[in-house]
C-alpha cells in the first residue's frame, strides 16, 4: 500500500482500475509475507493475456510448490533441534562453538524456512496465471554481505532501497557537506535503511540493534573495496580475482550473517546474558 500511494503521488500508476487494486492487495499467496509485488507488473497481468498456457502454469507452479515444501517441511525441520536456544537457563551454559553451532544451523533455518515459504507462494500464483518476484538467489553462496542482501529476501530489499535509501540519500545530498562527502552520504543512507529493516521486523531494541550491525557492515564494505581500488600491486590484484578470495569472501559472509542473527533472535536481555557467559 505505501508502494502504491508513493507511485500514485509520483504518477507512475498504470491502468487504476479498482478491482485490479483490491485483488493486489488481498492476493493471497503473498499477502502474509511477500513476496513484494509491484502494483502495475500485477496489474498487468491480469490486464493483459498470459503467455504461457494453463498446462505450463500448473506445471511450473506445482514444481516450486513442491520445492516449497522439501524446504519447509524437510530440510528446515532437520535443523529445526539444532538452532540456537533462546532459554535463558540454556544460553548461560552453552560454549562458544555451541553458539556458532547454533547460530548457523539458525541461519540455514531462516534460509530454508523462508525460501520454502516464498516457493509457496511463488508456485501458487503461478497456478493462477500470476508471476510473482523471486525472492532469494543463493545468498549463502556471495562473497561479501552486500551481495548477500541484494539476494536475500529480494522483493523488501529492493522496497527498502526504493522507498528509504534513494529518497532519504536524494534529499541530504543537496546539502553541501554531503555533496562533499558522497561515501559518508551513501553509508549513512545505508544505516539508516537497516534501522528501518530491523524496524520492519519488530520494535524492540535488539532488532534496531540488528539493523544498525548490518548497515554498518555494508558501509565497511563500502570503504574496503574503495580503498582495494587503489591497490596496484599485481599479487595482491591476482588474489583478489583468485577462487581463494571469493571462497573466503563467502565464508566471512555467512559467519558475519549468522553471528548477526543473535541480535535478531535474542532480545536485549538475552543478547547480555550470552555476553557474560563469553566474556566471563
Amino acid at each position: 500500500m505505501i508502494h502504491f500511494l508513493v507511485e500514485a503521488y509520483r504518477g507512475k500508476i498504470e491502468g487504476l482500475d479498482p478491482l485490479i487494486y483490491f485483488d493486489y492487495i488481498v492476493f493471497f499467496p503473498a499477502f502474509i509475507s511477500g513476496p513484494i509485488n509491484r502494483y502495475n507488473h500485477f496489474a498487468s497481468q491480469l490486464s493483459h493475456r498470459i503467455k504461457s498456457s494453463p498446462r505450463e502454469d500448473l506445471s511450473k507452479g506445482g514444481e516450486r510448490i513442491v520445492h516449497g515444501l522439501f524446504k519447509k517441511f524437510v530440510l528446515a525441520q532437520i535443523l529445526y533441534p539444532h538452532i540456537l536456544s533462546t532459554q535463558p537457563d540454556t544460553l548461560a551454559q552453552l560454549h562458544p562453538y555451541e553458539i556458532l553451532l547454533g547460530l548457523y544451523a539458525y541461519a540455514l533455518y531462516f534460509y530454508f524456512d523462508f525460501a520454502g515459504y516464498s516457493d509457496l507462494a511463488i508456485g501458487c500464483a503461478r497456478i493462477l496465471g500470476i508471476e510473482l518476484p523471486e525472492n532469494f538467489n543463493n545468498p549463502f553462496l556471495k562473497r561479501n554481505i552486500r551481495e548477500l542482501w541484494t539476494n536475500w529476501h529480494m522483493s523488501l530489499t529492493g522496497w527498502l532501497v526504493d522507498y528509504i535509501y534513494w529518497p532519504a540519500v536524494r534529499k541530504l545530498r543537496d546539502r553541501d557537506y554531503f555533496r562533499r562527502h558522497p561515501v559518508f552520504l551513501s553509508n549513512l543512507g545505508m544505516i539508516v535503511t537497516f534501522i528501518v529493516c530491523g524496524m520492519w521486523h519488530g520494535e524492540a531494541a535488539h532488532f534496531i540493534l540488528w539493523g544498525v550491525y548490518h548497515g554498518v557492515g555494508i558501509s565497511i564494505l563500502t570503504l574496503y573495496q574503495r580503498e582495494k581500488r587503489k591497490i596496484r600491486q599485481p599479487a595482491l590484484q591476482r588474489y583478489f580475482r583468485s577462487n581463494i578470495s571469493r571462497v573466503l569472501g563467502v565464508f566471512l559472509t555467512f559467519n558475519y550473517f549468522a553471528v548477526g542473527l543473535s541480535l535478531f533472535v535474542l532480545d536485549m536481555a538475552k543478547v547480555r546474558l550470552l555476553l557474560a557467559g563469553l566474556l566471563p
